[in-house]
């Protein structure tokens, strides 16, 4: 490892929080306003024309993928950048998967602060969120691009997107508007199927360029399995710096904003050969696109073949030729820029999404936050120079507004800080301490000290304490605890590699200890205490949104302990629900049949009297249901209080929410619990005591078992 990278000079303490807090709903509602009486702010002032800003970033990108940082590969383009520029040695993302940092870059915010479509269907207020890949730009509020929009600069996106409509997978993509499918062995060769994989890259174009961007071209809308081809699922860097050089020579002669992000290194992974051949990367076909086959192809590129050469010249390992063919992209970008004659007028950005060397990604170690950023403007930066103060994804869009001379509305959401005197000289601290966050994890870090809190909601908690089983990756066996993400795969190999990945207080030296395996929570308590108010501090920023006890949230009673079932429920009808039996996998179950455009409902009572007599005022009801389909399940009881009515007005009895939860398509058997505390239940409600709903559902949902238990 690199000491250049992950030695941290100097030691700043955690102290006050200086982060802005962010007013979303003023930025919507101001938002029209202010962009119309900025319409004409971007034109040419008396020194000049503003600069152009062109903001690169890669995928999955680690330390060991950078020549100047000690890997064993050839950059020597991206070796130079540093030398002609500036290089951020403690640039940090606060969400180390690729949407949410995405996300954070061109907001500003970061991304719990998300109000997202997909974000508050999983998350809705009054809940923990559990950040990864489904943070998406909210089409309400202001970010980056909308702002140089609205002060006449021409904005483009070329690459991977990952910004809009993040939580469609599989085949749910196809219902995005407009969209058409295909067979994941299709071949983009045939006119018929490419007239498809054609419309949807215009579509998803329409998706980008409604955000902010003027120019959306060679887009990918998240990874390249989100192609559902066999055929596209294939890094093409050629096709990308092709749609860059479109943008750069159509904006030669205004100022501009391009934002390219390629996929690579992202998987498949690049690195990879199958019977000899890199077919995901060099020697796959540079004519299959994200918009399908282009038979012409394209000649922006020193041929792959050159690649490998210079690669072998360099003494470097063939199957480590992909970071050379990336560094080809980025050397044809800034060439393009110098030969348009725009290199001393155009600041170039260069980082990571996040890293993920040491299976570090999706957690808040330095290996998954901690990524080089290189900033170069021919002229006006310092050639040579280092910045070591923490700074952040979110002060990249501050940073970018301050160099173009741009004042946003003081209602513009966001949470970063201009480093734009670090960029000319300064070394003043921008930041003390930087807050981060991902899946059921959250942090802060100083110079010297990190630490890292994890966690659970409560009803997760219950689960722990009773020991159920957890989903797993593949044929690994169950946790007995979540990862800290949904996505088992990330969570696996995380926990695997780190040995201190779920314990719910680390602290680390960063300057003894800077791969983080020493936690030494225990033997610096005072240093604890402090980093922990520090957290509470941040996390208090975040309205709606507890977090254990940092947020004041009522610590949690004694689990409730299942023994013998005080109860079970069966099935009762309902006015607007018919229930029927079936039999899956020989075990017999319900099912309620779906309406189209209506929740489906499952109706039970309580086979108890003394439970619905109101005898034990705290229960656990336990579900066992087929986690088939893609909806969500919502619980609801009969209370027969009025004081818990949750709709005014309604008569004593109605249905009082109990929790929610996600149905994803394991095809597997499951069983949640939900606590309840004012138990009286005595069927006012369609004659039923506990429903079960369904929104939206993709197959008539199945429920085994309903039963109640007490302490």
């Amino acid at each position: 490892m690199s000491v250049r990278y992950m030695k941290l000079q100097g030691d700043v303490a955690a102290g006050k929080v200086l982060m802005k807090k962010s007013k979303l709903i003023p930025a919507a509602i101001l938002l029209g306003a202010w962009l119309s009486s900025h319409a004409e702010s971007g034109k040419k002032d008396p020194a000049g024309r503003k600069p152009n800003v062109v903001f690169i970033i890669t995928d999955d990108q680690s330390w060991d993928t950078f020549g100047f940082m000690g890997g064993n590969v050839s950059t020597p383009r991206i070796d130079r950048m540093k030398d002609e520029g500036i290089y951020l040695s403690d640039f940090n993302v606060t969400t180390s998967v690729c949407s949410p940092s995405r996300y954070s870059f061109l907001s500003g915010r970061y991304a719990g602060r998300c109000r997202g479509k997909t974000m508050m269907q999983l998350h809705p207020p009054g809940s923990e969120t559990r950040i990864e890949n489904f943070c998406e730009l909210e089409p309400e509020l202001l970010n980056l691009p909308k702002l140089l929009q609205a002060n006449g600069y021409r904005t483009g996106l070329v690459g991977k997107s990952h910004l809009f409509h993040t939580g469609l997978e599989g085949s749910d993509l196809w219902k995005l508007n407009g969209l058409q499918s295909y067979a994941q062995n299709a071949d983009p060769r045939d006119p018929q199927i490419n007239a498809k994989m054609q419309n949807n890259h215009r579509k998803w174009c329409e998706e980008v360029r409604a955000q902010g961007f003027d120019y959306a071209d060679g887009v990918y809308a998240a990874n390249l399995l989100e192609l559902h081809n066999d055929a596209l699922n294939a890094h093409n860097l050629d096709w990308t710096v092709s749609k860059a050089f479109r943008f750069l020579e159509e904006s030669r002669d205004q100022p501009f904003f391009l934002y390219f992000s390629t996929t690579l290194h992202h998987g498949p992974n690049p690195w990879v050969a199958e019977d000899g051949k890199f077919v995901y990367s060099l020697e796959a076909d540079p004519r299959m696109t994200g918009e399908g086959f282009v038979a012409e192809g394209f000649n922006v590129l020193p041929s792959r073949q050159s690649v490998f050469e210079r690669n072998a010249a360099a003494g470097k390992p063939r199957r480590n030729a992909f970071a050379l063919w990336l560094d080809d992209g980025v050397g044809a970008i800034l060439d393009k820029i110098k030969s348009l004659g725009l290199e001393e007028n155009t600041i170039v950005f260069f980082v990571p999404d996040h890293g993920s060397y040491r299976t570090c990604k999706a957690t808040l170690y330095d290996y998954g936050m901690h990524v080089p950023m290189l900033v170069q403007w021919k002229g006006r930066i310092q050639p040579g120079s280092t910045y070591d103060g923490i700074t952040a994804n979110i002060d990249v869009a501050p940073t970018i507004l301050d160099l173009c001379g741009i004042t946003p509305p003081p209602d513009y959401p966001h949470d970063g800080k201009s480093f734009k005197s670090a960029l000319f000289g300064s070394r003043e601290p921008i930041r003390d301490h930087l807050f981060s966050e991902i899946g059921y994890s959250r942090a802060v870090k100083s110079k010297t000290w990190k630490y890292i809190a994890v966690r659970y909601p409560e009803e997760v908690r219950h689960r722990i304490e009773r020991g159920a089983e957890f989903p797993g990756y593949a044929e690994n066996p169950a946790p007995d605890r979540p990862y800290l993400t949904r996505n088992t795969h990330l969570g696996f190999h995380s926990a695997r590699d780190n040995p201190h990945y779920f314990e719910a207080d680390q602290l680390y030296n960063l300057e003894t200890d800077p791969e983080e395996t020493n936690n030494v929570f225990s033997q610096y308590p005072e240093v604890a205490g402090r980093m922990q108010k520090t957290l509470s501090a941040e996390l208090r920023q975040f309205p709606d949104r507890p977090f254990g006890e940092f947020t004041g949230e009522t610590p949690p009673v004694a689990p409730v302990t299942l023994g013998a079932r005080a109860g079970s429920a069966f099935p009762v009808p309902a006015s607007d629900s018919a229930v029927t039996t079936v039999q899956v996998e020989g075990r017999t179950a319900w099912q309620a049949q779906q309406t189209p455009g209506r929740m489906s409902y499952l109706y039970f009572k309580i086979d108890q009297a003394g439970l619905r007599a109101g005898q034990s005022p705290e229960v656990m009801i336990a579900i066992t249901y087929l986690d088939r389909g893609n909806t969500e399940m919502i619980v609801q009881y009969d209370s027969s209080d009025s004081l818990w009515n949750p709709n005014p007005g309604e008569k004593p009895g109605a249905f009082k929410p109990a929790g929610t939860l996600r149905v994803r398509s394991s095809n597997a058997w499951k069983t949640r619990t939900f606590k309840i505390r004012d138990a009286r239940f005595e069927g006012f409600c369609h004659g039923a005591d506990i429903r079960i709903g369904f929104s939206a559902p993709d197959c008539a949902p199945v429920v085994a078992d309903v039963s109640v238990y007490t302490k």
